[in-house]
C-alpha cells in the first residue's frame, strides 16, 4: 500500500466517525458506493476513484480548490496536473477546443434560452420600485 492509499483510507476512517453507527456500510451510503468496494479500499486491492475522493472531502468540509483537487488524483497524474496548472505551460500551449454538444443537449439549451427570452418582457425586466 501506498502513501497515497493511507491517507485516502484515513479520510474514510474520518468520515466513518462522521455516521451515527460507524460502519463502512453508512460510509458507502454516503458515497453512493458499495460496501464491497469501501471494503476493496481499504484492503489496498484497489484505489478509491477520483470521483469518490472528491465526494469524501466534500463530505469532510473541505474547500475544493486546486491543490485539493491535485491530491485526488493518483499519484501517476500529480506531475502532469501540476505542469499543466503552471502559467510557464498555459502560456505556451493553445486553448483546448470544447468537446461538441450533442444534438439533443443542444437542443435543450435552444429551448431553454427561447423559453427564458420568451418570459422576459419590459414590466418583470426591471424590478418595481
Amino acid at each position: 500500500m501506498n502513501e497515497a492509499d493511507i491517507y485516502w483510507i484515513e479520510r474514510l476512517d474520518d468520515l466513518r466517525g462522521l455516521t451515527p453507527s460507524g460502519t463502512d456500510v453508512e460510509v458507502g451510503r454516503l458515497l453512493m458506493a458499495s460496501p464491497a468496494m469501501i471494503s476493496h479500499v481499504r484492503s489496498g486491492r484497489r484505489p478509491l476513484p477520483f470521483r469518490l475522493r472528491l465526494l469524501v472531502l466534500q463530505r469532510l468540509g473541505y474547500r475544493v480548490t486546486n491543490e485539493v483537487l491535485i491530491r485526488c488524483l493518483s499519484p501517476e497524474d500529480h506531475e502532469a496536473a501540476i505542469y499543466a496548472l503552471t502559467a510557464e505551460c498555459s502560456d505556451a500551449l493553445p486553448e483546448p477546443p470544447m468537446p461538441p454538444v450533442a444534438p439533443c443537449v443542444q437542443s435543450a439549451k435552444e429551448g431553454a434560452l427561447k423559453r427564458l427570452i420568451s418570459g422576459i418582457t419590459p414590466r418583470n425586466l426591471h424590478p418595481e420600485q
